[in-house]
């Protein structure tokens, strides 16, 4: 009995308990490939001679690179040789940075050159790298919850050789619908930051889309685990008389 409780019963706990564990955490994780994510990157500074017609305030400077999450907030400045120009970035749309507030009616021969420094994105130097980084935290977060899954599956198989009298299964099938019934409300918690926070950033791949189902998906399997574990130690102890 107490073979069947290390190798079957034990895992199959610490599985239900470990998905919950790291779907909590997984914000933390987030935040690592964030950071990475935002760190992987370099200053540049691009000019370009740009030229407004008659009432025309408007322009676009072509960048050489491209600029960080293709966000104007990565843009760093924006220096004009044009005394009477503001120049505020507007828009971007690779590779052409959209500007706003030249002064009208200065031609690219009349001298404006403007100056852009802004964030670039290293990862995108190298083949595959920025997308391997884009869907990480979605492979990460499927193989953390098909791994638990794995893992229960397999204690179970254990358990199941072992607990010939099919009470143990029955206890723990209980102990884990309860269990699981009793924590989720911190999976449904760790979920929605997740999912606030990170769900609409287009770079992490399919990540809003899993976010949004796991919870769902999470709530209906942990049930089915621990009423299925309960049912076979019943059918097994109906078996028996």
């Amino acid at each position: 009995m107490r073979d069947n409780i290390k190798s079957g019963f034990l895992p199959m706990i610490l599985s239900v308990l470990g998905v919950i564990l790291y779907v909590t955490m997984f914000a933390t994780i987030m935040t690592a490939m964030t950071t990475l994510s935002n760190t992987s990157m370099s200053v540049i500074a691009t000019t370009d001679n740009v030229s407004t017609g008659v009432g025309i305030t408007t322009g676009n400077a072509t960048l050489t690179e491209t600029l960080l999450n293709g966000l104007v907030a990565n843009v760093d400045s924006i220096t004009s040789t044009e005394v009477g120009d503001v120049v505020v970035s507007d828009n971007y749309t690779h590779p052409l940075l959209y500007v706003t507030g030249l002064t009208a009616n200065v031609t690219a021969g009349d001298g404006r050159t403007l100056t852009v420094t802004y964030q670039h994105e290293i990862t995108s130097d190298y083949i595959a790298l920025s997308t391997v980084i884009g869907i990480a935290p979605t492979v990460l977060l499927l193989a953390g919850l098909f791994g638990a899954a794995f893992v229960y599956r397999k204690g179970f198989k254990v358990a199941k050789a072992g607990d010939t009298s099919g009470m143990m299964r029955m206890v723990v099938g209980v102990l884990v619908t309860i269990l699981f019934i009793t924590l989720f409300a911190t999976v449904v918690t760790a979920m929605n930051t997740l999912y606030t926070t990170y769900g609409s950033v287009t770079s992490w791949i399919a990540f809003g889309t899993v976010v949004s189902i796991a919870p769902t998906v999470l709530f209906l399997g942990g049930i089915f685990a621990g009423a299925s574990t309960a049912v076979s130690g019943y059918r097994a102890r109906r078996s028996r008389k």
